[in-house]
């Protein structure tokens, strides 16, 4: 459960370059996947699981709130998969500082 009393800190990462990154291989039942269309009611469910969330509508308005050009999406967010089954997400989006 997601402890609300603890207060939010954004964070933002930059890298200038993905020249030279390195590779981490992950276990044989575990994957990853970008999003692809219809993904939204996923990451409802995983972001819901969490906490984040006191009810499904309130994911779904969140979602487009915070990816108003979901077009965009399949290149930026992705899902940790165990047996295929998505299960963790996250996402590189704009600074709208």
């Amino acid at each position: 459960m997601l402890d609300r009393t603890v207060p939010m800190i954004g964070l933002a990462m930059r890298l200038d370059s993905l020249q030279n990154l390195p590779a981490f291989p992950l276990p044989d039942a575990y994957g990853w996947r970008f999003y692809r269309p219809g993904d939204r009611a996923v990451w409802t469910q995983i972001e819901a699981s969490a906490g984040e969330f006191d009810k499904p509508s309130d994911g779904i308005a969140a979602f487009e709130r915070y990816f108003p050009e979901a077009s965009l999406l399949p290149g930026r967010m992705l899902f940790l998969t165990e047996k295929d089954v998505p299960f963790a997400t996250a996402t590189a989006w704009f600074d709208d500082a």
